[in-house]
């Protein structure tokens, strides 16, 4: 829209790389690549039979029927709940890149005719109007070079624009107590303590006028995630706090997002998911087949209940039920008292259930379908700003592994990068971009085992 020549290459076209490329005036291919889009979808693994074979026993205590967090463990299949909310999201997410694309192509050529399944070639995709030019990288670079445009590269901005600062506060990945940090099996992790911290400073900074809570996280920690919100109301009630939501802002990401004067969502955000979920699992059994006995000391009867060596008993259970109860009860009292609605509305659009951006728009859950630039606009006009600075928090220094760990996957497609790996680590990279990169789906229940901690 500014004017400048906008090109997108890529090897291979699918969905994701065609909804680029219609933003685009130049579009190129790889003589050997191809072209197709066929939609989306959801690959979902499940490993009752595993954990039957070596005799690990998984009890799961929930409130929402929709509640899915460790139906791997549980079930052999998907439940018909679990397809009916997924099924709807992904359909919402398809729409998404669908018409985003035909919006940048028009009607010819003919996306239809791709969903339909045909594969088109480098030269039939250039026949058919979906790109302009079949050329390797190396062969568009070097046209570039001989026309005298230097290659430069870009470093990612900490802040840009003029005037006081609209603070734009990064919740990223798994919510857990504790600092954040960054593992390889987890990725990125979003600790209570960093992040109250952080929204201190915020609150008494007097050059910051206004803050977007960006949250690209499936829950976590039922207890850091109330923490987490409980901060960030002191520090919407000194300054506009707007909300924005990433691929996915649900469950312990949904609870915190209700601190914000107003909520917006992408059209694809995985959002929702008001329900708690506890898990169990007993080794005892697994460790005797392979070998290992056990003798086991206690003061008291239950002392050994969180142990992970036994099943709970029928009391524990019970008792682990009405836990689970109570902290699902306050989770729909803070979304009721947030979304102005009383609490028997939200009962029934809770029950675990995740929506797309649209739908919870729809059913009330979020106000506003919008990127984070139009919540960024919403936070400086609720400051009264004509004009603002736009700075990104946290800022700190990534540890060595870190940044070898980052760089090592340079280059590496998403899809095949450990599930919550953020992208903003890996700026200024290669990366090859797949339809199932963009799928928080795969980061949803990717989560350590919490004996008798209640995941949001």
């Amino acid at each position: 829209a500014s004017g400048k020549e906008l090109w997108f290459y890529a090897d291979d076209y699918a969905d994701a790389h065609l909804y680029l490329a219609a933003a685009c005036a130049h579009r190129v291919i790889h003589p050997m690549g191809s072209l197709r889009c066929v939609g989306l979808h959801r690959e979902a693994f499940f490993f009752k039979r595993l954990m039957d074979r070596f005799g690990v026993q998984v009890q799961v205590v929930r409130r929402g029927r929709y509640k899915s967090a460790y139906d791997r463990l549980r079930l052999e299949r998907i439940d018909p709940l679990n397809q009916q909310q997924y099924s709807r999201w992904l359909t919402d997410a398809a729409a998404v890149l669908h018409d985003g694309i035909r919006a940048g192509y028009g009607e010819t050529p003919p996306l239809q005719e791709l969903l339909d399944g045909r594969l088109l070639d480098p030269e039939g995709a250039r026949t058919s109007g979906w790109v302009d030019t079949v050329a390797t990288r190396s062969e568009l670079l070097a046209g570039w070079k001989e026309q005298k445009i230097r290659k430069r590269a870009l470093k990612t901005p900490r802040s840009a624009g003029r005037g006081r600062t609209v603070a734009v506060l990064v919740v990223e990945g798994l919510i857990s107590r504790g600092t954040s940090g960054f593992t390889p099996l987890l990725g990125p992790t979003t600790g209570a303590e960093s992040l109250i911290a952080d929204a201190d400073r915020l609150q008494k900074d007097r050059s910051v006028a206004a803050v977007v809570l960006r949250i690209n996280s499936g829950g976590g920690d039922a207890a850091a995630s109330e923490d987490i919100r409980v901060a960030l109301g002191r520090l919407a009630g000194s300054k506009p706090l707007v909300v924005s939501m990433g691929d996915v802002a649900g469950s312990g990401g949904y609870l915190i997002a209700t601190a914000g004067r107003r909520i917006f969502a992408e059209r694809s955000s995985l959002t929702g998911s008001v329900g708690v979920i506890a898990l169990s699992p007993a080794f005892g059994a697994a460790l005797e087949r392979l070998g290992v006995t056990r003798s086991s000391l206690t003061t008291h009867e239950h002392a050994d209940a969180a142990a992970g060596m036994r099943p709970l008993s029928a009391g524990e259970l019970q008792e682990l039920d009405a836990h689970v109860a109570s902290i699902y009860d306050r989770f729909v009292a803070v979304v009721a008292e947030c979304r102005g609605r009383a609490p028997e509305e939200i009962y029934r659009v809770a029950e675990g259930r995740v929506w797309s951006g649209v739908a919870a728009q729809e059913c009330g859950l979020v106000d506003q379908v919008g990127n984070l630039d139009a919540a960024i606009t919403a936070a400086r006009d609720a400051a009264g700003l004509a004009r603002a600075r736009v700075t990104f928090y946290p800022r700190r220094k990534r540890s060595f592994l870190q940044k070898r760990l980052a760089r090592s996957l340079a280059g590496v497609p998403v899809g095949m990068m450990p599930s919550s790996v953020s992208l903003a680590d890996l700026a200024g990279r290669p990366l090859l971009l797949q339809p199932e990169a963009l799928d928080p789906l795969f980061r949803l229940d990717d989560r350590l085992l919490h004996l008798f901690h209640a995941d949001l």
